[in-house]
C-alpha cells in the first residue's frame, strides 16, 4: 500500500465547496501542494490530520508528524525538552547535528533563538518522532530569503525517503523540493510527477517555473501543465526545455540552436513550438 493515498476527497463549508474530487497517492516522495490563497491547501493538511470533516477516503501507513508555519516551540521548555516532547529517548546531540544547529545549546530557550533556529528545532522534533509521514504547512514562509533557502536544502536532505506533504505558495520552493506537485485551483487540480530533482541553478529549473506559472497564477492552461507532467514522468527527462510558443520569431529553431550550443554533448533539449513540423527533441552533438 502507498504510504498515503487520497481518493475523491471533497470538503465543503456550508454551501461552498473547497476541495472537489481530489485524488493522488504518495509513496516515500516529497509532495508540494501549491495554489492561490483560499483554494484549500491548509484544508487538505487538516483533512490529513483528521481536523476537518470530509467525504472520500484517506488511507496511510505510518506515523504522522506535523510542522506548522507558526512557532510551536514551548517557551518555558528549553531546546532539549522541546525535542523530547516527540521522543523521550531522543539523541539530542545527533539531532542537533543533523539539522545543523551547531553551537546552539540544548539548554537554550526560544527567546534566545532566531526564527530559522526555531524551525530547525521543529525539523529535529519531527525526525525524533520517528514519523514516516511529515505534514508541513508553509514552515519557512516567515523567514528571510537566505535562511529559507538553506532550510529548503536541509529539508530535502533529511526527509529523503519519507513521505512529505508540503504546502507552499512559492513556485521556486515547490519546484526545488518536489518529487510530486499537486496544483490546487478553484474546483480543479492537477498532479505532476518529476522524474528527478532539479538543481535550482540550472536552466531547467527556471524553464520549469516559467511553464508552471500560468497554470498556478491564472488557472487557465491545464493542457500545458499536463504536457509538462508528461515530460517529467518519462524515465529520461530532457536536459533543458525551451518553450517558443510565445516568441514572435519567424525562425524559432534558430533560437533552439543557440540554446543547444550552450549544452554538453549528449544532453537533450525539449523544444515546444507551434510548428507541427518542428522536431520535439534535439540531441547535442557538439
Amino acid at each position: 500500500m502507498a504510504k498515503l493515498k487520497v481518493e475523491k476527497l471533497n470538503v465543503s463549508f456550508g454551501n461552498k465547496g473547497v476541495l472537489e474530487d481530489i485524488t493522488f497517492e504518495v509513496d516515500n516522495q516529497f509532495t508540494c501542494v501549491i495554489g492561490k490563497s483560499g483554494v484549500g491547501k491548509s484544508t487538505l493538511i487538516k483533512c490529513l490530520l483528521g481536523e476537518v470533516k470530509y467525504q472520500g477516503t484517506i488511507t496511510f501507513d505510518g506515523k504522522i508528524a506535523y510542522i506548522p508555519q507558526a512557532n510551536q516551540m514551548v517557551p518555558w521548555l528549553n531546546v532539549e525538552q522541546n525535542i523530547r516532547i516527540a521522543n523521550e529517548d531522543a539523541d539530542i546531540d545527533s539531532l542537533l547535528d543533523m539539522v545543523e544547529l551547531h553551537g546552539v545549546s540544548r539548554y537554550a530557550y526560544a527567546r534566545s533563538l532566531s526564527g530559522g533556529q526555531i524551525q530547525r528545532i521543529a525539523l529535529a522534533r519531527a525526525i525524533a518522532s520517528g514519523a514516516d509521514i511529515i505534514l508541513c504547512d508553509e514552515p519557512f514562509s516567515a523567514l528571510d530569503y537566505l535562511t529559507r533557502e538553506k532550510l529548503q536544502e536541509l529539508a530535502r536532505k533529511i526527509f529523503e525517503g519519507k513521505t512529505v506533504i508540503y504546502v507552499t505558495h512559492d513556485l521556486y520552493e515547490a519546484t526545488y523540493l518536489a518529487d510530486l506537485l499537486v496544483i490546487l485551483r478553484q474546483r480543479d487540480y492537477d498532479v505532476l510527477k518529476f522524474s528527478r530533482k532539479i538543481d535550482r541553478d540550472s536552466q531547467l529549473f527556471f524553464d520549469t517555473i516559467s511553464l508552471l506559472r500560468s497554470a498556478f497564477m491564472n488557472g487557465v492552461d491545464k493542457h500545458r501543465v499536463r504536457a509538462l507532467g508528461h515530460i517529467f514522468s518519462k524515465r529520461i527527462s530532457p536536459s533543458s526545455i525551451l518553450d517558443l510558443r510565445k516568441e514572435r520569431c519567424p525562425y524559432p529553431l534558430v533560437m533552439a540552436k543557440k540554446e543547444l550550443d550552450k549544452m554538453k554533448t549528449g544532453e537533450t533539449l525539449k523544444v515546444i513550438t507551434d510548428d507541427p513540423a518542428a522536431p520535439e527533441n534535439i540531441k547535442s552533438q557538439v
